[in-house]
C-alpha cells in the first residue's frame, strides 16, 4: 500500500543538465576600449526562459538568448556576463505535461556610465 503512495513521484520525470561554461558572453557589441572602466559584479545573476509541452504538443521553445536577456536585465548597466554557465532543466509528468527551462548564470560586467544613466531614468 505504501508503494502506491510513491507512484506519482516515480512517474514524475525530472532532469538537470549542464550545456557549457563560458568566460565571457555578450549579445550586443560594447566599447571594448573602455574595458578598464567596467566593474565586475559582486555576485552571479541568473536568467531563465521556459516552454511547455502539453500531451505531445509543444507550446513554444526555450531560448538561450531570452534567458541571457533576462539575466542581464536584472543588473542596471550590465553589458556582458563573465565566468558563467548555460544549463537546463526538464521535468513534469511524462505524456501529460513537461516543462523545459534554459538557465544562464554568470557574474555581470557593468558599464558604470550605463548604470548611472539607468539610475537617472528611474
Amino acid at each position: 500500500m505504501a508503494l502506491l503512495g510513491l507512484l506519482p513521484f516515480l512517474a514524475l520525470g525530472c532532469a538537470r543538465t549542464h550545456f557549457m561554461s563560458f568566460s565571457m558572453l555578450a549579445r550586443n557589441s560594447f566599447a571594448q576600449s573602455r574595458m578598464a572602466d567596467f566593474q565586475r559584479g559582486e555576485e552571479a545573476v541568473e536568467g531563465s526562459d521556459s516552454s511547455s509541452i502539453v500531451v505531445i504538443v509543444p507550446l513554444g521553445a526555450a531560448d538561450i538568448e531570452r534567458a541571457f536577456d533576462d539575466a542581464v536585465a536584472k543588473v542596471p548597466g550590465c553589458v556582458a556576463l563573465m565566468d558563467g554557465s548555460i544549463g537546463g532543466e526538464f521535468g513534469g509528468f511524462p505524456f501529460l505535461y513537461m516543462r523545459n527551462t534554459v538557465i544562464v548564470r554568470g557574474v555581470p560586467l557593468i558599464d558604470p556610465e550605463l548604470a548611472a544613466a539607468a539610475k537617472q531614468a528611474r
